[in-house]
């Protein structure tokens, strides 16, 4: 840090003496200019104070003893000394400006108390000249001065119409940034303020906000408006830009809209489509549940049809047992048949040669041949070996008999008969 400080003020002597070598031959003025330009405000202070002494209307004197004061803080001398340049010299109030500009502009750059004065020295640059009132505007707008900015800026548009293509919205946009739907917002002011500087950009505005929503007509009126505010060229031409891109916009909407309509109608047919496919198939499931509502009924039915026509049968069998009976009265062997099916029952009975003994099979229950819900069933009796006496064979129903049959055959017989159940 010490070497630093050296090195600056070594650099300082020399350009202090470089100065003074270079202003043996200048005038004190051109001096002092040149210390001011170098940044040393200071040293141009004597030399100006005593131009003054010497030439106290020298206008230009004091313009620049008002800089080297303002450079150096001394805002109450400063003001002093450009007072008394502008009283000389009411031209000099552009530089007053530009040297209120340059100092403020720096220090708006700061914090705090030199934020402040930098402020205090932009407003004093308005006051003497409009020349810098859009960088100003920007300066205000850094810092959060919204409204502060869009005056400046208004009133620069009203000195400089040009302004209006390029700054005029800046300034809307430094006005109206407050909470609410921004075209409201600009109608309202265009309501308020008919004859405001910034009338073109805020019609400009609505129309490419208009154009922007589809509302080709009201975008076209205010086009028309714009072409009406002012004759100045970038808002003449600002004015046709639009009506162009009204007129393009016109051209694709038409377009959008046959699109659109094209794509309505597929998106119909699509629908419909959807619709008839989704209608076929809750037919298709309608029928589907009708018919297994059918099929379901039908098996339900025929299972209760045969649950009845078991318990009938089993009624029927509890009531009405089928009973079958053979017998002869001498030898021989026989068996009984019904549907073709030997009865567990039936019996065989052999007899000797010698004796001959009669036999009778008695009555055997074959009512678990007879086949469920049967009408009539085949009764068949086989007699083998039976004698010239012949054989007897009957069948019952219950206490009804439905059969009897007396062979007289000789020897091996089977005789088959159609026993009708009494139902």
């Amino acid at each position: 840090m010490d070497r630093s400080r050296k090195r600056f003020h070594v650099w300082l002597s020399l350009m202090v003496m470089t100065l003074a070598l270079a202003g043996c031959s200048k005038s004190p003025i051109d001096r002092a200019q040149a210390f001011l330009d170098a940044g040393m405000g200071a040293q141009a202070v004597p030399l100006l104070q005593l131009e003054i002494q010497s030439n106290p209307k020298n206008a230009r004197a004091h313009l620049l003893l008002g800089e080297a004061l303002l450079t150096g803080g001394d805002a109450a001398g400063a003001k002093e000394s450009f007072d008394r340049a502008v009283l000389l010299n009411p031209g000099a109030r552009e530089q007053v400006g530009k040297a209120y500009f340059d100092v403020g502009s720096r220090l708006a750059g700061k914090s705090g108390e030199e934020l402040h004065i930098g402020l205090q020295y932009l407003d004093a640059a308005h006051q003497q000249t409009h020349a810098f009132d859009k960088p100003i505007a920007r300066i205000y707008r850094r810092v959060g001065l919204e409204q502060q900015a869009a005056v400046l800026l208004e009133s620069a548009v009203k000195l400089d119409p040009s302004l209006a293509a390029d700054d005029s919205l800046s300034a809307m946009d430094a006005l109206w940034r407050q909470d609410g739907d921004r075209q409201t917002i600009l109608r309202a002011y265009l309501t308020e303020h008919p004859q405001s500087a910034l009338r073109a950009g805020a019609l400009e505005e609505l129309a490419k906000y208009a154009i922007a929503t589809g509302n080709l007509t009201e975008a076209t009126g205010f086009a028309q408006q714009v072409l009406a505010s002012s004759q100045n060229p970038q808002v003449q031409a600002a004015g046709k830009t639009l009506l162009a891109d009204i007129a393009a916009a016109g051209v694709n909407k038409e377009r959008a809209a046959v699109a659109e309509a094209q794509l309505n109608r597929q998106q119909a047919a699509l629908a419909q489509q959807r619709q008839t496919a989704e209608l076929q198939t809750r037919q298709d499931q309608e029928r589907s549940a009708a018919l297994q509502r059918t099929n379901a009924a039908q098996a339900q039915a025929r299972d209760a049809a045969a649950q009845r026509e078991r318990m009938e049968w089993e009624s029927w069998k509890q009531s009405h047992r089928v009973m079958a009976r053979i017998s002869n009265t001498h030898g021989g062997f026989a068996k009984i048949f019904v549907n073709d099916r030997a009865s567990e029952n039936g019996q065989v009975v052999t007899s000797t040669e010698s004796s001959h003994p009669r036999f009778d099979s008695g009555w055997v229950d074959v009512t678990d041949r007879v086949n469920k819900g049967q009408n009539e069933f085949r009764f068949r009796a086989r007699c083998n070996h039976c004698t010239t006496f012949g054989a007897d064979f009957e069948v019952k129903v219950g206490e009804e008999t439905v059969l009897t049959r007396h062979a007289e055959q000789a020897g091996t017989y089977e005789e088959a008969v159609m026993v009708t159940l009494p139902r």
